[in-house]
């Protein structure tokens, strides 16, 4: 045992010295950078990969006339810790909009799954590492970014369309996919429960932020019409609960459920004509508010 956790620490200090500057996941220091310099009013979006790869910020900023943020990147990085590291920097008059992916609404994606000890690492935020961390899927995890991070490094085989910290626009939305074409992977049915405490603790996060001013919008994610298929009953139990808890979803799911060519390579994962369909549903529902 003592052996397996000197070889996990070692892992850990050698995968935090890496040089972060081309990480997907180092984009939150970019996309923090950014939250904390916009002055208010200004409009902010969290949520996992479905906003990172499904919005076009410039265009909801020229539509709403309101500075936009977008901080998504991974849904592992747990919905607790998005709305943890946003809570500070909002304002009165701030709007919030939460796109969550379904899975978030289970306990173990929404307090943080690998992604999120992979960002801990980096941002070297140590105690939080040590009670965030799943002990238990990590080691297998942190070991199989060391090997593929050594695979690319001497074979020099990273493709153009690998996620890079560098493909995010100064918004916060990643573009680096937006010559690509569409390769969808298919997806299993979600399987994951969700909490109604998951909810309940939403909840209680939005009636503090609501008490500081601070308008908030919960918004269905993009999901692929043949995944949804799967999907709908698990996720009209999530639309139910939301409703039960007073805190229901701004538009139907329905409404932001696409066609197969519209996504790039998952089921979250929009191009860049899915992005700009997704993004004017988007705007008409805010604006209707």
């Amino acid at each position: 045992m003592l052996c397996y956790v000197l070889f996990i620490i070692l892992l850990v200090i050698f995968y935090t010295n890496k040089n972060i500057t081309d990480s997907y996941i180092a984009s939150d220091f970019d996309k923090h950078n950014r939250l904390i310099q916009i002055s208010s009013p200004k409009i902010v979006f969290i949520g996992g990969s479905n906003i990172a790869f499904g919005l076009h910020s410039e265009l909801i900023k020229d539509s709403l006339h309101i500075e936009p943020v977008n901080m998504g990147i991974s849904a592992g990085i747990g919905l607790k810790y998005m709305l943890k590291e946003v809570i500070p920097h909002l304002k009165t008059k701030d709007i919030l909009v939460i796109i969550p992916e379904y899975e978030q609404f289970s306990p173990k994606c929404y307090y943080g799954e690998e992604t999120l000890s992979e960002l801990l690492q980096i941002k070297k935020e140590w105690k939080e590492l040590v009670f965030q961390t799943d002990w238990v899927a990590f080691p297998s995890s942190l070991i199989s970014r060391v090997i593929t991070d050594i695979i690319y490094h001497f074979t020099n085989k990273a493709t153009p369309e690998r996620y890079s910290r560098i493909k995010f626009n100064e918004y916060g939305d990643y573009i680096g996919h937006w010559q690509f074409k569409h390769h969808l992977i298919s997806a299993p049915p979600i399987t994951s429960s969700f909490s109604p405490k998951v909810i309940e603790d939403i909840k209680g996060i939005i009636l503090q932020l609501e008490h500081k001013g601070v308008k908030i919008y919960l918004i269905p994610p993009c999901y692929h019409a043949d995944n949804y298929s799967l999907d709908s009953q698990r996720i009209l139990s999530i639309q139910k609960e939301l409703q039960k808890q007073g805190i229901p979803f701004l538009s139907n799911p329905e409404r932001y459920v696409f066609n197969d060519s519209l996504f790039y390579d998952t089921q979250y994962h929009l191009t860049k004509e899915g992005g700009l369909i997704r993004t004017q549903r988007l705007i008409e529902d805010l604006k209707r508010k």
